[in-house]
C-alpha cells in the first residue's frame, strides 16, 4: 500500500492492513518520531504539542497528499486541559489531536515540534481478513479494518457507533510498539493507550476525529 485510500477502505472494510515501525529514517512515505514534513505545522500548537507521524493519503483523483498527525497531551498536572486521561473515550478534533494535510513534503531537519520519538520509516504489510479469531485482536498497528478496543467502558463503542454513523472511514490504530516492531527510542506519546483515526471526505476536502483507548 503506497498510501490510504479512502475509496479502498471503504470497500474492504473487514480487511485490514497491518503497520510495522522499522529500523532507520525515512524522509518520504509512511513515518513517525523525528521532525515534521518541511512547512508542515499544527494550526492551533500549544505548550505541549509534538509530531507523531506523517502518512500518505488518498482521494482517488489521481492528487497525492499526506496526513501529519500532532499531539498536545500533557503527561505530569492534573490541572492542565490538555492531561491526557481527560481526554480518553471521547471524538478529538482540533485541540490536543490535530491531523494538518497537505502536499507530500519531505522531513524537516528541525523543528519546534520534533517528537520526544526518534524518526523511524514505517513498513505496510499485505491486506488480511479481518476477522479478529485471535483474542490480540488483529496487528498491533493497522490502516482500516474493524475498531479493536482493549478498553470495553461504554463509552468507547458509543463513540466508534457514533462516528460511523456521521459517516467516518476507520483509517487507523497505533497502540504502544510491541511484537513486529523494531526496538522504539523516545516517549510514546500515547502511553499505554491505543489511538484510533477515524476519516471522511467533505466538500473542503478531509475531515478527522481521533479517540484514545
Amino acid at each position: 500500500m503506497d498510501s490510504i485510500s479512502l475509496t479502498h477502505l471503504a470497500l474492504t472494510a473487514r480487511r485490514y492492513w497491518p503497520m510495522h515501525i522499522a529500523s532507520g529514517d525515512s524522509a518520504a512515505g509512511f513515518r513517525i518520531g523525528g521532525a515534521p514534513p518541511v512547512g508542515v505545522t499544527p494550526e492551533h500548537p500549544k505548550e505541549w504539542t509534538q509530531y507523531f507521524g506523517t502518512f500518505p493519503i488518498s482521494i482517488g483523483n489521481g492528487k497525492a497528499q499526506e496526513m501529519s498527525i500532532f499531539c498536545s497531551f500533557n503527561y505530569d498536572d492534573p490541572d492542565d486541559p490538555c492531561f491526557i486521561t481527560d481526554h480518553i473515550y471521547k471524538a478529538l478534533v482540533g485541540d490536543v489531536v490535530q491531523c494538518v494535510f497537505h502536499s507530500p513534503a519531505r522531513r524537516a531537519k528541525e523543528s519546534q515540534f520534533r517528537s520526544e520519538l526518534d524518526a523511524y520509516r514505517v513498513e505496510i504489510g499485505k491486506d488480511v481478513a479481518d476477522d479478529f479469531a485471535d483474542e490480540s485482536g488483529g496487528a498491533p498497528h493497522q490502516i482500516g479494518g474493524v475498531p479493536f478496543f482493549q478498553d470495553e467502558h461504554p463509552r468507547v463503542r458509543k463513540t466508534s457507533a457514533d462516528l460511523f454513523e456521521m459517516g467516518y472511514l476507520y483509517a487507523l490504530r497505533w497502540s504502544f510498539p510491541g511484537g513486529g516492531d523494531c526496538a522504539v527510542r523516545g516517549n510514546w506519546p500515547f502511553h499505554n493507550y491505543s489511538f484510533h483515526v477515524y476519516l471522511k471526505m467533505t466538500d473542503q476536502g478531509f475531515d478527522y476525529r481521533a479517540m484514545l483507548v
